[in-house]
Parts: C-alpha cells; sequence; structure tokens
C-alpha cells in the first residue's frame, strides 16, 4: 500500500490513501474526435473505458506511432514530440496528431536525455552534444557539443543550458556561444533533474549534496550535506522553496535564497516516486506495510 503525504510549505500534513498510478494524469477533455490521424478507425473501447472513467476522452490516436518505442514524448506548443527507440524523432500537430516532420537524430544506439521546444526552435540535448531544429520543419540549424556527458535533462534558464552529468559535474552550457559557461563539482553523480527555485538552478547528486547556482554569475551555493543518501527521483521547486523527497526516508523543503532548511519530515520508507508540488503544497507518495 502507498500513502500520500501532502505537505504544505508550512510543514502541516495530511494523508489519504492512493490507488492509483503517479502517471496516470491524461490529456484533458475535449471535443471528441476518435478518428485515427493516420491509418484511420477508432481505438479499441477497453482502451477508453478508463478514460471515461476518470472523465476524460480522446479527441486522436495514431496506432503506429509508438510501434518502434518510445523514449522521450513532449507536448512542444501547437506539435507533440515523438522520439522514438530509434532515435527518429517525429513532430505532430497537437490538434490532430498529423505529422507534420521527421528528422533521424542518430544511430539507435546513441544516448540522448530530452527534448524540448524554445520559440522556433527544437533543442534536442544527447549526451554529447546538442541539436536545434526547426520547429516549423525539422531542419538541423546547429549543432553544438557539450564540455561533459550529460545525464540529465537540461534545465532551460534564459540563454543556458543546465545538465546534471554522471562525473557530478552541474554544467552550464551556453546556447550563444556554444560552450561551456561554468560547472560545479558535486561528490557523487547526478540523476535527478535540475530544476529552477526562484532565479537559481538547484540540483542534487546521488551523495545527498545539494548546490543553487546563479545562472549568469555562474556562483553556486552549498550548504553543509543535509541528506543522507541520494534520489530515486527529481527535486521539485517553485518561487520559493526546493522539496526534495529521499531514499534517506526524507522529505525536506529548503529556502530558495540561501539553502537553509525549511523543514524535515521523516517518513518509515525510502521515497521513490516522483513529488508533485503545487498550489505550496508538497504530495509524496510513501510506501506502508
Amino acid at each position: 500500500m502507498t500513502t500520500l503525504l501532502a505537505a504544505t510549505i508550512g510543514a502541516s500534513l495530511m494523508g489519504c490513501a492512493s490507488h492509483h498510478p503517479r502517471n496516470a494524469d491524461v490529456a484533458s477533455p475535449g471535443a471528441m474526435n476518435t478518428r485515427s490521424a493516420d491509418d484511420g478507425g477508432r481505438p479499441a473501447p477497453a482502451a477508453t473505458a478508463p478514460l471515461r472513467t476518470m472523465g476524460y476522452q480522446i479527441e486522436w490516436f495514431v496506432p503506429s506511432a509508438l510501434s518502434d518505442g518510445c523514449r522521450f514524448l513532449d507536448p512542444a506548443g501547437d506539435i507533440i514530440l515523438v522520439h522514438d527507440g530509434r532515435n527518429v524523432l517525429t513532430a505532430r500537430e497537437a490538434s490532430t496528431g498529423q505529422r507534420r516532420w521527421g528528422a533521424t537524430l542518430a544511430t539507435p544506439v546513441a544516448k540522448f536525455v530530452g527534448n524540448m521546444r524554445i520559440d522556433d526552435r527544437i533543442v534536442v540535448s544527447g549526451e554529447s552534444e546538442v541539436q536545434y531544429l526547426s520547429a516549423r520543419t525539422g531542419d538541423l540549424l546547429d549543432r553544438q557539443r557539450l564540455a561533459a556527458l550529460a545525464n540529465t535533462p537540461p534545465l532551460h534558464m534564459g540563454r543556458f543550458l543546465i545538465y546534471g552529468c554522471a562525473t557530478g559535474e552541474v554544467l552550464g552550457h551556453d546556447m550563444v556561444t556554444g560552450y561551456k559557461k561554468w560547472g560545479h563539482m558535486l561528490e557523487g553523480r547526478i540523476t535527478a533533474d535540475p530544476v529552477q527555485t526562484g532565479s537559481r538552478a538547484f540540483a542534487v547528486s546521488q551523495t545527498g549534496e545539494i548546490i543553487a547556482i546563479d545562472p549568469d554569475s555562474g556562483r553556486g551555493s552549498r550548504p553543509k550535506r543535509p541528506l543522507y543518501d541520494g534520489l530515486d527521483n527529481s527535486p521539485v521547486a517553485d518561487a520559493r522553496i526546493a522539496v526534495i523527497a529521499g531514499l534517506d526516508q526524507s522529505i525536506y523543503a529548503f529556502n530558495h535564497s540561501d539553502l537553509s532548511l525549511r523543514w524535515r519530515i521523516r517518513t518509515d520508507a525510502p521515497l521513490k516516486d516522483q513529488p508533485t508540488l503545487a498550489n505550496r503544497t508538497a504530495y509524496v507518495a510513501v510506501p506502508t506495510s
């Protein structure tokens, strides 16, 4: 069984039993249009029944879209980016599912860490380079080498892409110059996604070391290590706090301004599911016997 804890910024708690997977969110309701974008037809009734139970309905579907597997699936404004197992990136119209373009990024064995849209460019992050594609046509606009092997999706802040690396480095890549702007080494590899809290980038290593970095100056601040273990998920943050649900069986909230510990809540089990932060409340699934 899993218990869902909701901790407000003031650290009060409420709990309720949760029996739903944390990835149960689906597309928002809209006008019913279950014609396939590519192949015609309708989805099987059994596939749509759980959605109807939750008050959702399918607007369109593409039966063959994920036949080669799916590494990443990202809404990106008026398109949806589908990155398949062959490292082919396809842009589909968000309103209809129709294919806008497709681009072969690399061989199927190449490692990628994430895709995002920035204005009219699609930013494709591999572990060793960044590709910039036209959001309209999929044409390759530019390539830039990374100074270290990226291990996480990038955090975009202004002109910078900020990566966590397997070496423990937090890497600030300047998209304008195409070069490394700054880097900070933490003890232990970084597997958790960097997040933005206030005006700073926040990162956590697998030894529990944390850092907050101003992307423009590259200055970082790190307190004495407050965690006793790493993460199986990623931190969440807003303009005021960063929240960590750790393998050391604790939930932490840090102030964005100085990384001081605002509160800590101890639990009875390592925390592995991804937490959520909304309306000044942190939601964390806590395993129970």
